[in-house]
């Protein structure tokens, strides 16, 4: 994954071409009131170090800043100019996952400890909005329409009611105030905003009701009330745990979790007796081989 020629060209200008692998975030703010830079999780497939061009598959954060002589207070003088600017921020924050965009970045090596399984950050000065190659896929667009919508719901929730919202339900943290993001860091209360197996198991005993009585005569939820059989069940559980990987994004927690409600669906589907340790370890085997930068431990 840290492979391909990324990691030696730290200093150098390059021309890659990515694919967005997650949702836009901003840093916090700098000191002054100046907006932080614009971060985008992604996925370089080609990128040209010098005159060499060749095709690669490397992780980056790709982060976007203002050119050197653009702060705040230079952008305040002419009220156009700053709207335009504010557009080209909008134009980076809204891309979907999957979107493929053509970039020109300074290489900078990740700071020690802090690589997180990335190959190396890429530097882009804000000279304009993102040159897109490639639009998101209908699924992403769906269910950027959703997290869309749940954001427009919760517009009119009071305070940090507004924000919490979403972080609370789909683990869209986009909407938190600075306070709010580092009150909850500092409480330890990170765990109630990023999306989990409780989540998807709502999700899931809405269909078949309690789990343990998910493949009995008496079983409960949505499925037995429309007479679905357990194949039928089981597939309809399938849809949901994937719509559920798509709109709160595949994080690490979200990927354990639709894998071991995948293996309880099948246990489902085939009538087998059904235990917890065994798919917990059975989803971490797979995701581990699927990704083996998933069991990198650091941050």
């Amino acid at each position: 994954m840290r492979g391909g020629p990324l990691p030696g060209a730290a200093g150098q200008w390059v021309t890659a071409e990515v694919t967005v692998t997650g949702d836009p975030r901003a840093a916090d703010v700098r000191p002054g009131g100046a907006p932080g830079p614009v971060l985008l999780d992604a996925e370089v497939t080609r990128v040209r170090v010098g005159g060499t061009e060749q095709a690669v598959r490397s992780p980056v954060l790709v982060v976007v800043v203002e050119p050197a002589g653009q702060g705040s207070e230079q952008r305040s003088e002419e009220v156009g100019e700053e709207g335009s600017e504010e557009e080209e921020r909008d134009g980076w924050r809204e891309l979907l996952p999957s979107t493929r965009l053509r970039i020109r970045a300074e290489v900078v090596a990740p700071l020690p400890g802090r690589e997180g399984g990335i190959a190396a950050v890429l530097r882009v000065a804000g000279a304009g909005p993102p040159e897109v190659t490639g639009a998101p896929g209908a699924p992403q667009r769906f269910a950027g329409r959703l997290r869309d919508g749940l954001r427009e719901a919760a517009a009119d929730l009071p305070g940090d009611a507004r924000g919490l919202l979403p972080a609370l339900v789909v683990g869209d943290t986009s909407g938190l105030s600075p306070e709010l993001a580092e009150a909850v860091r500092a409480t330890g209360l990170t765990h109630a905003i990023v999306v989990s197996g409780s989540h998807l198991a709502i999700v899931l005993a809405v269909l078949i009701g309690r789990p343990a009585a998910a493949s009995r005569a008496e079983r409960g939820g949505l499925a037995a009330r429309l007479g679905l059989p357990l194949r039928a069940t089981a597939v309809v559980g399938g849809g949901l745990v994937v719509a559920f990987l798509l709109v709160c994004r595949p994080g690490p927690s979200v990927l354990r979790a639709a894998v071991c409600g995948g293996i309880a669906l099948l246990a489902v589907a085939t009538g087998r007796r059904r235990s917890l340790l065994p798919a917990l370890a059975a989803a971490v085997l797979l995701l581990v081989l699927w990704d083996p930068g998933l069991a990198d431990p650091t941050p």
